[in-house]
């Protein structure tokens, strides 16, 4: 899940109402596992996101996109269709130590998503239309 935080709310605030609009279920904060940082090439944060580990309290599941079938998987058979930034994002939430990590990471490469553009193509030209040929 992700999205964005409106005006007047923290982060915290933030994710619990992202979960409410994206899956229908309410979400209880359990704790904060960390933050990423975006770095630009002056090594200047450009954008933060930040990183929770929650419990549903209630709910019944709603999709948020057509298509979104809303599934639990395992660890080991995580959804091929995940970025690469994702996988490794559930990766550092299983590894977890109890302290809270900051990670600083550069822009994603478009190759680093390759497997994406073969699993929907459509999609995949609007986004690099969009975001890289403007």
């Amino acid at each position: 899940m992700g999205g964005g935080i409106e005006r007047g709310e923290t982060p915290k605030q933030s994710a619990v109402r992202e979960a409410r609009e994206e899956t229908g279920f309410s979400v209880k904060i359990i704790r904060n596992l960390g933050l990423y940082q975006e770095i630009n090439n002056q090594n200047e944060v450009t954008r933060n996101t930040y990183f929770y580990e929650g419990r549903v309290i209630s709910g019944k599941f709603k999709s948020e996109f057509i298509g979104c079938q809303g599934k639990w998987f395992s660890k080991n058979h995580l959804p091929w269709d995940l970025t690469y930034r994702t996988k490794q994002k559930i990766n550092n939430a299983l590894i977890f130590d109890g302290k809270t990590f900051v990670k600083r990471f550069r822009k994603e490469s478009l190759f680093s998503n390759l497997h994406l553009l073969l699993l929907h193509p459509i999609g995949a030209w609007k986004y690099i239309l969009d975001k890289y040929l403007k």
